[in-house]
């Protein structure tokens, strides 16, 4: 790592980071992103790629953590929002994340990530109707992730016919209920 032990600011350290960050040297970023927040632990863009980078390492409690300290202080930063949203899908906090996307969508409705990843929190949390139209949408804005939206599309229309023979089942099961208290 670069060592500029004269520079008061984290900034020099942010863009350090950054330039690691974006050739996929996360190691690296890191390092370099708790230097710059050694310098200034206030800054929201800083936490921000902090996240951002523990997110990318798959080390989500930091990266929550790091968000949150973020959007505490600007929860305007460009890119945030999808981040948190990322985040709770990533936890499986498929309900949340729904929300997360769902309002990001509102603001920019061709946002094919948000579609995306939106689609298929919706599709775990068996919100099958509203991932339809998202996955579709992502798919038609980017056909490179069409592959991948099939795959949720087709457990959606496996999850309603599932559905759909339990509610038979279920009636029939309370039928016999009933028959069984004339009995």
């Amino acid at each position: 790592p670069i060592v500029l032990a004269n520079s008061p600011s984290g900034e020099v350290y942010h863009d350090l980071a950054v330039y690691a960050f974006e050739n996929e040297q996360y190691s690296v970023a890191e390092s370099h992103i708790q230097t710059a927040l050694s310098r200034e632990p206030g800054n929201p863009r800083y936490h921000h790629l902090a996240g951002q980078i523990y997110l990318r390492n798959g080390q989500l409690e930091l990266a929550e953590k790091a968000l949150e300290k973020a959007w505490v202080k600007d929860p305007q930063l460009s890119g945030l929002a999808f981040d948190r949203a990322l985040l709770t899908h990533r936890q499986g906090r498929h309900a949340v994340a729904c929300e997360r996307f769902e309002a990001l969508l509102e603001e920019n409705p061709d946002d094919v990530l948000a579609n995306y990843y939106g689609g298929i929190s919706q599709a775990r949390s068996n919100q099958c109707e509203k991932a339809m139209i998202h996955l579709r949408r992502a798919a038609k804005l980017s056909p490179s992730l069409a592959p991948s939206a099939d795959q949720f599309l087709a457990y959606c229309d496996k999850l309603d016919s599932v559905d759909m023979e339990m509610e038979i089942a279920g009636g029939e099961q309370a039928t016999r209920q009933k028959a069984r208290r004339w009995q």
